[in-house]
C-alpha cells in the first residue's frame, strides 16, 4: 500500500480520504493489487470509478483528431465556393456591362458606327473580363452582323440605316468560363448574355 496515504479501508468499502502524492498513472495498477478477497470484482470496479473520479479522462488530443479528420472536407467545401464564385462575379459583371452596351446603343441612333461605341462600353464596364475571350454579337433591326464583328459603319461615313427609332437593336455576348479545384480543370463550359433595347 505504499504511496496511497489517503485509502482508508471502512467496513467492506473503500473512501478516499487525501489523494496526496499518488502516482496517478499507477494507481489502477496498485489497487489491483491490493485488492485481493472474496469480492475482487466488486473491490476493482469499486476502485476504478474511484480512480475516474479523482484522476478525470485523458481526453487530451481527440479535439486535434477530430479537427484533423474535418480539415479536408472543410477545406474542399470553402475551395469550391470560392471557385463557383470567381464564376458567378463573372457573370454578374458580364450581365451589367451588357446592360450598360445596351441602354448606350439605343440613344446612339445618330452615331455612324454605333456598334464600335457599344462595344467600347462594355469593355469599360468589364475590366475583369478578357477582351478577346469576349465575342460580341449585334443585331440591329434585325440585321445580324455576325459573331465576333464589333463595328457596323453606316456607307461612307454616314449614321447607320438600321439604327430606325421604334426599332429594336440586341447584343449577344458569350465568354468562356474555366473552374479549376484542386488541379482539376473544368472547361468547356461558357457564360451567356443577351440584351434587347427599343431604339429610342
Amino acid at each position: 500500500m505504499r504511496n496511497i496515504s489517503g485509502l482508508v479501508s471502512i467496513g467492506r468499502s473503500w473512501d478516499v480520504v487525501k489523494p496526496s502524492r499518488v502516482a496517478v498513472h499507477r494507481l489502477p495498477g496498485l489497487w489491483d493489487r491490493a485488492l485481493r478477497g472474496p469480492r475482487q470484482r466488486h473491490y476493482r470496479q469499486t476502485a476504478r470509478q474511484m480512480c475516474t473520479l479523482l484522476c478525470g479522462r485523458n481526453d487530451d488530443g481527440g479535439a486535434l483528431v477530430e479537427f484533423a479528420l474535418t480539415l479536408p472536407l472543410i477545406l474542399l467545401l470553402m475551395t469550391g465556393i470560392f471557385t463557383f464564385s470567381i464564376a458567378l462575379w463573372q457573370k454578374i459583371t458580364l450581365s451589367e456591362a451588357m446592360s450598360v452596351g445596351g441602354r448606350l446603343l439605343a440613344v446612339d441612333r445618330g452615331d455612324t458606327d454605333p456598334c464600335k461605341t457599344a462595344t467600347t462600353s462594355i469593355y469599360g464596364a468589364a475590366p475583369g473580363l478578357s477582351q478577346t475571350n469576349l465575342t460580341l454579337t449585334f443585331t440591329l433591326n434585325g440585321v445580324n452582323y455576325g459573331s465576333g464583328v464589333t463595328t457596323c459603319p453606316g456607307p461612307s461615313g454616314a449614321k447607320n440605316a438600321n439604327m430606325v427609332q421604334g426599332q429594336t437593336v440586341m447584343i449577344q455576348a458569350s465568354y468562356p468560363l474555366s473552374l479549376a479545384v484542386y488541379g482539376t480543370q473544368y472547361s468547356g463550359m461558357s457564360l451567356g448574355s443577351q440584351i434587347t433595347e427599343v431604339i429610342q
